[in-house]
């Protein structure tokens, strides 16, 4: 992995965790709010999907991500949408899973 990659997903994961990262007390949402939550998705992976050593890299980097999300047995919905845009993702990209873990 180079130099810029390593500090670009620092970036991305700071990101991520200051706006995509809801709130305990915004778990509860609305249609308009899942879009808006999903444009949000689309913006942050559209700054990483097209390099793989920053896909590589995020992907590496999935469990920190999913595990910022609050707690709650009862409306994991946005972690839900983060975990079903990233498999996604990875298919979109012709990619599984086990191509960035075995390169």
């Amino acid at each position: 992995m180079n130099h810029r990659s390593s500090n670009s997903s620092e970036f991305d994961t700071k990101w991520f965790m200051c706006f995509l990262i809801p709130e305990q007390e915004q778990m509860k949402r609305t249609d308009r709010e899942r879009e808006e939550y999903q444009k949000l998705l689309n913006s942050w992976t559209d700054c990483f999907a097209r390099d793989y050593d920053m896909m590589k890299c995020m992907i590496m980097k999935i469990d920190v991500l999913a595990t910022a999300f609050p707690t709650n047995q009862n409306n994991n919905q946005y972690l839900l949408q983060f975990i079903g845009h990233m498999v996604n993702l990875c298919f979109q990209k012709g990619m599984s899973f086990t191509t960035y873990f075995l390169t």
